[in-house]
């Protein structure tokens, strides 16, 4: 699942950086038929929260603008066991990570605007320890 925010910038900017990670992932996910991204919002991922918490999630957007970064963002990890991270490159890029209760992956990767957004998504495509890792965890 690819949570974005709901607001007229989110729809306007984020949305189109989500369907390029959604297109990214359906592609790997060939000839698999399940294996599909789902792009939705923060409040459709509140409102399903008992059905869909347990799956995998790529949250887009900073806090002020994805409410489910902002609560990945407020979560205190124990030692070791993820959290919010730099990214480096230009822009303020930023990340985050850690496993759902069934060990699955929950990531957040948000920018000081839409664009350092979009360069933090082009950047976890290409990453080592991005998109291919997560859906390595996600499709055991």
């Amino acid at each position: 699942m690819i949570v974005v925010g709901t607001t007229v910038i989110a729809e306007l900017l984020d949305r189109a950086t989500a369907e390029l990670l959604r297109d990214h992932i359906d592609q790997r996910g060939i000839p698999y038929p399940f294996r599909r991204g789902i792009v939705i919002t923060h409040e459709g991922w509140a409102s399903e929260a008992g059905f869909v918490n347990n799956n995998p999630v790529i949250a887009i957007g900073g806090p002020p603008i994805n409410k489910l970064t902002d609560e990945f963002v407020k979560w205190v990890p124990s030692p070791g066991a993820g959290g919010k991270y730099g990214i480096t490159g230009p822009g303020d890029r930023m990340g985050f990570f850690r496993k759902n209760s069934v060990g699955l992956p929950q990531v957040a990767l948000w920018g000081k605007t839409a664009n350092d957004t979009r360069e933090t998504i082009e950047h976890y495509l290409k990453d080592e320890q991005g998109l291919s890792s997560f859906l390595k965890m996600s499709w055991q």
